[in-house]
């Protein structure tokens, strides 16, 4: 699992900015207290990212086979 710092606030802050994380998809893994601050993270999921890499693959073959098995048109 890969692991990013995503946003940083002081304790004042930290439901608004959790709020806003979690609105826009992201997922906080683990909130780390600094001497004044929060350092809030997320963790990437592998998996999806690995299913779009498939689904890229998998149409750049189904275009390449299709080129492959074009039948000439006869001409009158």
């Amino acid at each position: 699992m890969h692991y990013e710092l995503i946003a940083q606030c002081d304790p004042t802050e930290r439901q608004h900015v959790i709020q806003e994380i979690e609105m826009s998809g992201g997922i906080i893994r683990d909130i780390l207290e600094d001497q004044d601050k929060l350092l809030l993270f997320i963790e990437y999921n592998e998996y999806t990212q690995k299913k779009v890499h498939l689904l890229e693959t998998l149409n750049n073959l189904v275009a390449q086979l299709g080129d492959a098995f074009t039948f000439p048109v006869p001409t009158a």
